[in-house]
């Protein structure tokens, strides 16, 4: 029987798996890239440590200086450690450069899901959902300057998209009593932001002392 040759030494060192996963780089999704990353980084670790075992590191002589193989070094064992050192290492940066592609473009999506959530929330910030059809003298509401045809458009974070038929409004309310509220209001073509302090330490009932419509 022959004896193997220094790729088949080389295949056999060298995990199968982490191989075929190199290979298919392009295939995998970004958290096995880094799974990969690691899994090539341990093996680096591994190589060198054996490499350092047997006395020697990518740098050390390996002949004398007759040109001699050393007698004191397994010359071939150390050879193919760091044949497998320089394979790994280029195929450390071929995944550290298709982690940084597939990284860019999570980012970018990223960027154009945050965008489009500010396009809603700035939609949602100039559409009025209610109005305000009554005041009553004294309430939190007019102390908060609340007027008679206010449109609401923002209570609280309930807006034009979440007021739920203004039962989100009530919700707000109850959950804020005696903690101050801004609201931002539409009146005569022009936005106010105003603070609204629900409360039960009024002359009136409820904890606002306004009527409100949806829109």
């Amino acid at each position: 029987m022959d004896p193997p040759n220094e790729f088949d030494v080389l295949s056999q060192d060298v995990d199968q798996t982490l191989r075929a996963d190199i290979d298919n780089l392009d295939q995998l999704p970004l958290a096995s890239v880094f799974d990969v990353k690691s899994r090539l980084e341990s093996e680096l670790t591994r190589l060198f440590n054996a490499l350092n075992e047997m006395g020697a590191d990518m740098e050390t002589p390996l002949v004398t200086n007759e040109g001699y193989p050393r007698a004191d070094l397994d010359v071939l064992q150390i050879r193919l450690l760091r044949r497998n050192v320089n394979v790994l290492r280029n195929d450390l940066k071929a995944v550290i450069s298709r982690a940084e592609v597939l990284m860019a473009t999570q980012f970018e999506k990223l960027a154009a899901k945050t965008q489009e959530v500010n396009r809603n929330r700035e939609f949602e910030s100039r559409i009025p959902f209610a109005k305000v059809v009554d005041v009553v003298a004294t309430s939190p509401s007019e102390v908060a300057g609340l007027k008679k045809d206010d449109k609401i458009v923002a209570f609280g974070r309930v807006h034009a998209g979440n007021h739920k038929s203004l039962s989100a409004v009530a919700l707000c309310a109850q959950a804020s009593e005696n903690k101050p509220i801004s609201v931002r209001i539409l009146r005569d073509s022009e936005f106010h932001q105003l603070t609204l302090t629900p409360t039960k330490n009024w002359s009136g009932r409820g904890l606002l002392g306004c009527q409100i419509v949806a829109i």
